[in-house]
């Protein structure tokens, strides 16, 4: 009995959070809008901090990407050293993989990382525009261009399928713009379909900010996109829109915008916008983390990027938003969840890896 009435009341929360949230459908598509969840908890101390001191003075540039390899190492991607770092699961530096340039096995600005099941290492390689591939030892296997397509953020499947997110825009050259949203390839990089669409604009540079996403593949196959700029999250279920959330934020985002900066002769163009989503990865369970700004000043005019926190917000598996972790003390630029459902962050600020208990 005393079982029976500790239960009643999580199931009531429960219903009653699951009652808040506006679902609706549209030509097949579900649309989740989920009410403002509120900070319930704080993200606990890290146990374990990977940073300069862990390099042997290798210093840490920009961090652009992580994961963790079957044998539990880490692969850090350093967009600033043209390289990539290697360490174990207890923090220690192990080697550095590449070096900066053009040739075999070197990189100008490596940003994403991936995995084949076997093993094999994937790096979005965005300087010298190709993907280049490297064996679970970090040796240079090959060097592969996709055909108008951009390396870019992208994930691998369970068949060794190359999902990479298109760039869709065209800034005036003369070609019709890719609207596209994701192209996916086979293990020999031949172009096999293409899914979604870009978000709708009559300003491509509008096109190109509010379409930028981090991709997921769940376990049934499903693609998920976390778009960056806009209030709004994908899931593709058999190649098509079958759901799309949204969520009340903590803040109000600007406008996106693009300025031409006149100083003498020179003319340049900066973009100004402010993202909503720093990162996106799926648990065991495939409950969705998103990295989230959190500003305690909401509508007021603030500088570019500058906010006074950050939140981890988990989804449930039918895009209900059931918690909201507050991250103190850091700057979160990347996530990551390893085995055992351990939570990786990048600080921005510090350029340190941190890992933190499962939630």
């Amino acid at each position: 009995m005393k079982k029976a009435l500790f239960l009643i009341p999580i199931i009531m929360f429960a219903c009653s959070r699951q009652n808040s949230v506006k679902i609706s459908e549209i030509n097949g598509v579900s649309y989740i809008s989920n009410p403002r969840v509120p900070i319930s908890e704080t993200l606990p101390e890290p146990e374990l901090v990977i940073s300069d001191h862990n390099t042997n003075n290798y210093v840490f540039g920009e961090i652009s990407d992580l994961i963790e390899s079957p044998e539990g190492n880490l692969l850090v991607a350093d967009m600033a050293a043209h390289n990539l770092k290697k360490f174990d699961y207890q923090g220690n530096f192990l080697e550095i993989i590449g070096t900066e340039g053009e040739g075999p096995g070197e990189f100008r600005e490596p940003y994403r990382l991936g995995l084949f099941s076997d093993g094999r290492i994937v790096v979005s390689d965005l300087g010298n525009q190709r993907f280049q591939v490297f064996s679970p030892d970090g040796v240079y296997l090959e060097s592969r261009k996709l055909e108008s397509d951009y390396p870019g953020k992208f994930l691998i499947d369970n068949q060794n399928m190359l999902i990479n997110k298109s760039m869709m825009i065209s800034f005036g050259n003369g070609e019709k713009a890719d609207t596209s949203l994701i192209k996916v390839y086979d293990n020999d990089y031949r172009l096999l379909k293409k899914i979604g669409t870009a978000q709708e604009h009559s300003d491509p540079f509008q096109v190109w900010i509010m379409s930028m996403c981090d991709l997921e593949l769940t376990g049934r196959g499903d693609i998920i996109a976390c778009y960056n700029n806009i209030n709004r999250i994908d899931f593709y279920q058999q190649d098509k829109l079958a759901k799309v959330i949204s969520r009340e934020l903590f803040f109000t985002p600007v406008k996106p915008e693009l300025k031409t900066v006149r100083d003498g002769d020179t003319i340049t163009m900066k973009a100004s916008y402010e993202p909503v989503s720093f990162g996106c990865d799926l648990d065991s369970s495939e409950r969705l983390y998103v990295i989230t700004p959190y500003d305690l000043k909401a509508d007021i005019e603030r500088d570019d990027q500058d906010y006074l926190g950050f939140v981890l917000e988990i989804f449930d598996q039918e895009g209900v938003l059931d918690r909201v972790i507050s991250i103190k003390g850091i700057e979160p630029s990347s996530i990551m969840i390893g085995a055992g459902d351990k939570l990786y962050l990048t600080d921005r600020n510090t350029m340190t890896i941190l890992r933190y208990p499962a939630l």
